[in-house]
């Protein structure tokens, strides 16, 4: 049987490289092309453009890697069927569910990898990616969508004393000391923390500019037009709500002056997205928002999804083994349609369940893994139903 295991394994492996090398490019074309096109527009340099390119290429594979193992199941047990080795190998006793196992072994080996790759490598070429368009939007003066959230700590090294979002910052880059600290916030809301963790009040301000000069590195910045909002039984517990917290008149100050710890540049870099982090910070970011009752659904999402979408490496190779067996004296080009088929009603369901999930609609779990199970309950039918 070992012999029957390798001959498998060599007919899969050359439709699985050209799937990655096929979806990676179309994937490449359709999705990043555009954008850094935009980046160029915007004053990206070549090399520069050259080098997001490249460093972009990871975190597609990722998703790449099951759509792969799809391809090559099917034209490789496909090559099987039209060659009549199917026929051969049913006479001498081995059953389609024997031969099914070398495909659901590399299917598991591949899924293994692709999450190793996503913990290892993904995070810090999404980082790198990001400072680089950073960088280029900095020099075109562009505000960049960033909803940041971070957490200021006390002077005294104890827990968080206020919780700052940042819908957008402008960046910008100039010459002469003290230039690149130039920065404004905008959509600025502030959370106030006290000595337990508990909100007592919250400041919302349209614009926030950055004191530091002559390249301090000071944290300063003045919040312009503030509307602050005094949280009743802050100090006792949690905030009031409904029509009580309605009823809660802001007090109008011109200008509010807080030390946030981070100059433009930095507060620019704590645009930490879950993409960017391996699975255990993401877990902690995660039980960080939970506990100052900030939503978390799309990190968990995205937690949950760093083991899903692996995973689809195993379901498609359970689906592709019966479908491509089934297949008769048939081209190559029907087992590619029919990748392409599978693959974009999955992705749909995957990404429509996705975006629920994250938006608090569904549990992230569900969100994250109903794909994977429905189509796994389809490949064990197909394969249970599939003669032997």
């Amino acid at each position: 049987m070992r012999i029957l295991d390798r001959y498998i394994f060599k007919e899969l492996l050359p439709p699985f490289a050209m799937g990655v090398a096929m979806f990676t490019a179309i994937f490449m074309g359709a999705a990043l092309l555009p954008e850094l096109a935009k980046l160029a527009i915007k004053g990206g340099g070549s090399l520069e453009v050259l080098w997001i390119f490249l460093l972009s290429i990871p975190s597609v594979i990722v998703v790449t890697f099951p759509m792969a193992m799809l391809l090559s199941t099917l034209l490789g047990m496909g090559r099987l069927s039209s060659d009549s080795e199917l026929v051969a190998a049913l006479a001498s006793g081995i059953s389609l569910r024997r031969m099914a196992v070398p495909v659901l072994a590399l299917a598991t080996v591949v899924a293994v990898f692709d999450f190793a790759f996503q913990e290892t490598v993904v995070p810090s070429c999404y980082r790198e990616v990001r400072d680089l368009k950073l960088g280029i939007r900095a020099r075109a003066d562009a505000a960049v969508e960033h909803n940041i959230l971070f957490w200021v700590p006390d002077p005294a090294q104890g827990p968080a004393r206020l919780i700052v979002g940042v819908e957008r910052i402008r960046v910008r880059a100039g010459q002469g000391p003290g230039t690149g600290d130039q920065g404004t916030l905008l959509g600025v809301k502030v959370v106030y923390l006290d000595k337990k963790g508990v909100p007592e009040g919250i400041a919302y301000a349209e614009e926030a500019t950055y004191e530091g000069e002559g390249g301090s590195k000071s944290g300063m910045w003045r919040l312009n037009r503030v509307r602050y909002y005094v949280l009743p039984g802050g100090k006792e517990g949690a905030p009031q709500t409904g029509e009580k917290r309605a009823a809660i008149e802001p007090l109008h100050l011109d200008e509010i002056v807080l030390d946030l710890g981070r100059d433009p540049g930095n507060v620019a870099r704590d645009e930490v997205k879950a993409q960017e982090m391996p699975v255990g910070e993401l877990r902690q970011a995660i039980r960080n928002r939970m506990a100052v009752g900030i939503p978390a659904s799309e990190y968990e999402v995205n937690l949950h999804q760093r083991f899903s979408v692996p995973f689809a490496a195993v379901v498609f190779a359970l689906i592709g083994v019966p479908l491509g067996l089934r297949r008769q004296r048939t081209g190559s080009s029907l087992g590619l349609g029919l990748s392409v088929l599978i693959i974009f009603v999955y992705y749909i369901v995957w990404h429509y369940l996705g975006t629920l999930g994250k938006g608090g609609a569904m549990d992230p779990f569900l969100a994250a893994w109903i794909p994977n199970i429905a189509a796994a309950a389809i490949g064990g039918v197909l394969l249970y139903r599939a003669p032997n």
